[in-house]
């Protein structure tokens, strides 16, 4: 054996003259291979004007100097190219892409070749980790696609799981590392949105019940599918086409229609001025500017019966009318007083009514039992004698109170044609 088995380093023969020769042919080869860094390994010809020690790894299909050697490394020693054929596991840093490369035996791969890193403990990418960030990535954009590779189910899904109830399962948002923007479950169960000025003082802005799915703006633990909660401002409504014309729904507070429900215009309900509607708990509601109703309308609840419709006067009438719930066969329309003594009081002022026996108008009742009913004294219109109206146009069946009839004062009817006394029948004279 002349050489050695893997660098080939010549042996010195026994009794060999001029044995130094030897003995630098094998430094030289040691200096070529051992620590192996070459410039390039994409170049196919020599360079012009290479420094002593130079090495390259050939590209395929190498020409002039290198012919016949892709893939070896080339030196470049005591003015002329060596070429080392490479063993299985060399490895060799390529300074043009700061990258390590091993030769498996028919090509030149990269050394390192991270399968996995299940599991490491701190995972830093362009940044340090550490013991409460053990995943620390510091990038513009960060990607989570689903797996179209392995391949996976087209889905992508981010998992975030807590102990216990009480622990938080969130996604925080800062400004310089202070918290402006959180949402997830925190401290609870329920999915919450909060948000901080300064990230130190939490305001609660949206949460949903996870029993009921109800949504509670400004208030934790809503009670209704939509519950808001606010102060003067209460809910605001603009239409988007006519930019600043608000309303504002709230309810007042205290020293200020106290659990009144407020209809407003503007974008808060603290201005009485503003008002349009206020609906007490306990009587009835206040048209601060008055009720105005569009031609056809509907005013009240479709579904609980009483829907009534309003005609404004056009030409020679206008129209109210009204419904009753479905499949009652009646219909029927109160009318309330209420008069302040001390404290509010409702009295019954009277009632439309129809049923399939006809209409019937009741004046300080509900229950009429006749066309007309009037539960108390009624009063008829006075004439004289010498001024009374029409027989014929007021009707038969008219009533009227004469006053200075012969015999004294009497109530008198058309016949259709005259005034007749009630007490004899004759006609008024």
């Amino acid at each position: 054996m002349d050489t050695t088995p893997n660098l080939k380093l010549p042996f010195i023969a026994p009794a060999q003259a001029q044995k130094h020769v030897t003995h630098n042919e094998a430094l030289l080869l040691l200096d070529a291979a051992v620590n192996l860094g070459v410039v390039s390994r994409t170049v196919t010809s020599p360079p012009a004007d290479p420094a002593e020690g130079t090495r390259y790894i050939a590209a395929s299909a190498a020409t002039d100097a290198w012919l016949g050697h892709d893939h070896e490394i080339c030196v470049w020693q005591d003015g002329a190219w060596t070429f080392l054929a490479p063993l299985e596991g060399w490895l060799v840093w390529i300074a043009d892409e700061s990258l390590l490369v091993a030769w498996n035996g028919s090509a030149w791969i990269e050394a390192v070749s991270i399968e996995s890193i299940n599991p490491a403990e701190l995972v830093g990418v362009n940044t340090v980790a550490d013991a409460s960030n053990r995943l620390s990535v510091k990038s513009d954009q960060v990607l989570h696609s689903h797996d179209d590779v392995t391949p996976g189910s087209g889905d992508a899904r981010h998992l975030i799981n807590k102990a216990l109830t009480t622990n938080t399962a969130s996604l925080l948002f800062q400004t310089g590392y202070s918290g402006r923007d959180e949402f997830g479950l925190a401290g609870n169960d329920n999915w919450q949105v909060k948000v901080s000025a300064d990230g130190i003082a939490w305001q609660q802005a949206l949460e949903v019940d996870n029993a009921t799915g109800h949504v509670g703006v400004g208030i934790s633990a809503p009670a209704a599918p939509l519950h808001v909660a606010g102060d003067d401002q209460g809910l605001s409504l603009e239409n988007t086409q006519d930019p600043g014309q608000s309303w504002t729904i709230g309810i007042g507070r205290p020293g200020m229609y106290e659990d009144q429900l407020i209809i407003s215009t503007g974008t808060d309900i603290a201005t009485p001025a503003n008002h349009l509607l206020r609906i007490p708990k306990t009587y009835a509601p206040t048209f601060t500017n008055g009720i105005q109703v569009t031609d056809g309308e509907p005013i009240g609840s479709e579904t609980s019966g009483g829907l009534a419709n309003y005609k404004p006067w056009t030409g020679s009438r206008g129209e109210l009318s009204f419904r009753g719930p479905d499949d009652s066969g009646t219909a029927e329309f109160r009318i309330y007083a209420f008069i302040h003594d001390g404290a509010f009081q409702g009295k019954d002022a009277g009632v439309w009514k129809a049923d399939a026996d006809g209409a019937r108008l009741g004046i300080n009742t509900f229950s009429p039992t006749t066309t007309l009913h009037v539960e108390g004294p009624a009063r008829i219109g006075n004439y004289y004698v010498g001024n009374l109206p029409d027989a014929t146009t007021s009707g038969a069946g008219s009533i009227i109170y004469l006053t200075d009839e012969t015999g004294g004062p009497v109530l008198a009817f058309s016949d259709g044609t005259d005034w007749r006394r009630s007490t004899d029948r004759n006609i008024v004279s």
